[in-house]
């Protein structure tokens, strides 16, 4: 029985933490013995990885020195001796190679997104197995070292979801979500902006924002100068996002950068039709016109005739929620991510 030690920062909520996780669990499903060291705290998710009979070793203390964690990381691979050594982004691939070198044949990194790059990423994935990009989009911005000297290391394997039953029923028009981390590069200021245009378009629009972070009260205060209080709800960190999705009419993506968001790839599956930004595996996701919108970052006036037209149009919205839920079935199972990954680790 093949063993997998996937090490990640920590399993906080986040899109990479939400795909690591159900690929463990799918991969135990499919006989994998599996295991997940955390670098620093556990996180919120470690939980349900728990609950799926999965052991989360978490390195904790932020005041730990960089020495004293990477003797430990040494322990616990050489106690475990893993069949394959799974590092998500950067600093889980550093750490892995310093503390076991000699398992270096054994090691592959997941590039979630773009800021996995650098020169000191590309000197570490030198020595890697497997480089695996999540989108195409991904592979090919990547720097010279990695899309020419490393081309024969690279794959990409598109982000999976462990797909539910329940969709959107379309009862409530107008009711938009994000989803996401509040921090700088999702750009919650372009969602409240479009929000502000529709309301004084006339539009019966209202934004639900789901997620945590640094950029809140930036947030509340934009919220607050642009008087959309009656329009505009932070829920926070929630644990029932797909309830929430269910409830909602329109998925909006605004971020100036992204890998395969798994948070869109949770709204198709729910239905949503999505208007998305144009940037990074997005319109790998979203099929323009079909299942969604893809706008420019700078069209504003796009991103609200979009809107409008899902408002307006509802045959319309009623094509793309059957067409988007039908593409995440086919194209954004977890089960063939999971398949995909068995063959890196096999090769």
């Amino acid at each position: 029985m093949k063993k997998v030690m996937h090490i990640v920062d920590s399993l906080d909520r986040g899109g990479q933490e939400t795909l690591l996780l159900d690929l463990a669990i799918t991969q135990k499903n499919m006989g994998f013995l599996v295991e997940i060291v955390c670098l620093f705290n556990e996180g919120i998710l470690a939980n349900k990885a728990n609950d799926n009979g999965i052991a989360v070793i978490a390195l904790e203390s932020k005041n730990k020195s960089m020495r004293k964690k990477l003797s430990e990381l040494k322990v616990i691979i050489n106690d475990s001796s893993p069949d394959t050594i799974h590092t998500h982004n950067r600093r889980p691939l550093f750490m892995a190679l310093l503390a076991k070198p000699s398992y270096a044949n054994r090691t592959i990194n997941t590039r979630h997104g773009n800021g996995v790059r650098g020169l000191y990423w590309s000197i570490a994935a030198l020595f890697v197995k497997n480089i695996i990009n999540v989108s195409n989009d991904l592979l090919q911005s990547s720097n010279w070292l990695n899309r020419v000297i490393l081309k024969y290391k690279n794959h990409v394997i598109k982000n999976g979801i462990l797909i539910n039953q329940q969709t959107t029923q379309g009862d409530n028009p107008g009711r938009i979500i994000i989803v996401g981390r509040l921090n700088p590069v999702k750009n919650h200021s372009l969602a409240l902006t479009l929000i502000k245009e529709c309301i004084n378009q006339n539009l019966a629009v209202s934004l639900q924002i789901v997620g945590d972070g640094l950029q809140k009260s930036s947030i509340q205060k934009q919220i607050e100068e642009l008087e959309l209080q009656a329009h505009v709800t932070l829920l926070g960190d929630r644990s029932d996002v797909q309830e929430l999705l269910t409830q909602a009419d329109i998925f909006l993506l605004t971020s100036f950068s992204e890998g395969h968001s798994i948070a869109l790839l949770e709204a198709c599956a729910a239905g949503l039709p999505a208007i998305v930004s144009n940037v990074g595996g997005n319109g790998e996701i979203v099929q323009n016109t079909k299942t969604g919108m893809v706008i420019a970052l700078d069209d504003i006036d796009g991103f609200v005739s979009s809107i409008q037209t899902l408002l307006q149009d509802r045959e319309k919205w009623l094509a793309m929620s059957k067409a988007t839920r039908q593409w995440a079935i086919a194209n954004a199972s977890m089960e063939n991510c999971a398949k995909e990954y068995s063959k890196i680790y096999e090769n």
